[in-house]
């Protein structure tokens, strides 16, 4: 809706039990970074690595909040990484809005056509 303050204030007031739920970290990445706040993007981005240190971190996290930063090299590059490591979360790359900018790319096309084979 494009409401940005409301976005991030919504996000901010789940925090304390997502915490560290991967998706909400990238939301609020991708969200941040949508709103012009490349500096709140790169930390969630920073939180995921620090995560991954210890646990899987998946993919598509990542690649949603370079999306949101409009990094289109980057937000390729951890979509690839995704569909090698068969993260679940590809089910969503067809239909996700917040992949609108690289939809037409041909190297998305081609991820989710090894995602989605038959169609």
């Amino acid at each position: 809706m494009g409401d940005c303050t409301k976005a991030l204030s919504e996000l901010e007031a789940a925090a304390t039990p997502l915490r560290d739920w991967q998706p909400f970290i990238a939301a609020h990445g991708h969200v941040a970074a949508s709103c012009g706040d490349s500096e709140t993007a790169s930390k969630d981005l920073h939180r995921l690595e620090t995560l991954a240190e210890n646990r899987f971190v998946t993919s598509y996290g990542r690649a949603l909040i370079y999306a949101g930063l409009n990094d289109r090299e980057q937000t390729l590059v951890w979509l690839r990484n995704a569909v090698e490591e068969r993260s679940h979360w590809m089910v969503w790359s067809r239909l996700d809005p917040r992949f609108n900018r690289v939809r037409m790319d041909s190297r998305f096309q081609e991820l989710v056509r090894q995602v989605f084979p038959d169609g």
